[in-house]
């Protein structure tokens, strides 16, 4: 049989609605599944929190190999700021203590102690290793090396989680993406996700001329469109590049 032929092939596959399977900025049903401590040149860390949504049953969806239990993933996404100073790492264990309350896991997670960064994660990842939140995670444009804009997500720096039972109603945006939680107790805060409002989609700004380059360059690659992923861009010189000491808020 010659090298161009159909014989023995199914491309039916190709006319199916291929569903992403990596989590992006918004709101999402999640779990943590494990963590990477990102560490800058100048020896600071960074705790980076590998997320997955609940197993995806849908036409066109196909788990990564990475998958736990057949759902979206997300890698190496920021958790807070480079911990440099007692303040930033006040904010780490802050945000830590967050999570525990909302998971209902207070009592465990404060009987961890450790003096390394990566021995405390190691248990307190075992501790809440699976259980599902609602968490939100801001997008964020960079420049790669090439002049592309790209995106890279992120756990937000507030109001980031929310349990599952205290959450009434779901709100869907036009593309079946969650953009508003409102919670039971009428008084608490909602969740939203806005890709308009600056604190959840933090834009580029660029000069003129740099916007002339990088156009020239999307239209030489053929290739113009942001990767809407998650993690961390792992293009860090200095603390705050990819974390969350560089943002307006």
């Amino acid at each position: 049989m010659g090298k161009y032929s159909t014989a023995g092939r199914d491309g039916g596959s190709l006319d199916q609605v291929q569903v992403r399977n990596w989590l992006g900025y918004g709101i999402h049903k999640a779990a943590i599944t494990g963590f990477e401590i990102k560490i800058a040149q100048t020896g600071t860390e960074q705790v980076c929190l590998n997320f997955e949504t609940p197993k995806i049953e849908k036409e066109g969806f196909k788990a990564d190999q990475k998958a736990v239990r057949g759902g979206k993933t997300a890698f190496k996404m920021a958790f807070g700021p480079y911990q440099k100073t007692e303040e930033q790492e006040a904010e780490f264990l802050n945000k830590i203590d967050l999570v525990a309350q909302k998971l209902g896991l207070k009592k465990e997670v404060d009987a961890i102690s450790a003096d390394s960064l990566v021995e405390y994660m190691t248990e307190f990842v075992a501790v809440v290793k699976m259980q599902d939140a609602y968490w939100k995670f801001i997008g964020k444009e960079y420049q790669n090396s090439k002049g592309e804009i790209k995106v890279f997500s992120e756990v937000a720096r507030f109001g980031f989680i929310k349990s599952i039972d205290e959450i009434k109603e779901i709100i869907l945006d036009e593309h079946g993406e969650i953009k508003e939680l409102r919670p039971v107790d009428k008084s608490a805060t909602i969740m939203k996700f806005d890709i308009n409002y600056k604190h959840d989609f933090v834009k580029l700004i660029v000069s003129q001329d740099a916007a002339s380059n990088m156009s020239n360059v999307a239209n030489n690659s053929g290739s113009g469109d942001p990767l809407w992923g998650g993690g961390v861009v792992d293009t860090t010189d200095e603390e705050g590049e990819g974390g969350n000491d560089d943002l307006p808020f």
